[in-house]
């Protein structure tokens, strides 16, 4: 992560990008979880090889998604693709860029489903900690 005036910190991120593909028959939703180059919410942004090297972080280390960033979805969500895009493409209604990282969830549990339904969990958001120069 790269501040403004070139200083290095750590820092806790947040990245919320909403659902891109909805499959509701199988019960799986598709998102950019973060896109290189593009600046946040927080006036910040990371480029491919660095989201590359958090996607391969998570791989090795998690691999798993939470609700809300506190709770795990453990058996009630599981990834079941998670790459880098290696080319411009089309998921749903929007662009994805070359080098965003995707991932797709299935989503086991009813009520958790449920909320994807009415569109009350309809966003990946990435959280984690990097740091800033």
């Amino acid at each position: 992560m790269v501040n403004k005036i070139g200083q290095e910190q750590t820092i806790e991120t947040n990245r919320i990008t909403e659902f891109r593909k909805v499959d509701e028959e199988r019960q799986i939703v598709w998102g950019v979880v973060y896109e290189p180059d593009k600046v946040d919410t927080q006036g910040d942004f990371a480029s491919a090889e660095e989201i590359e090297k958090a996607a391969h972080q998570f791989l090795e280390g998690y691999n798993q998604v939470g609700l809300m960033h506190n709770e795990s979805l453990s058996k009630k969500a599981n990834v079941v693709e998670n790459y880098l895009a290696p080319i411009d493409f089309i998921l749903g209604e929007g662009k994805v860029k070359k080098g965003a990282w995707v991932m797709a969830v299935h989503i086991v549990d009813n009520d958790i489903w449920e909320q994807v339904k009415k569109g009350e969990l309809n966003a990946f958001s990435m959280g984690g900690i990097s740091q800033r120069r």
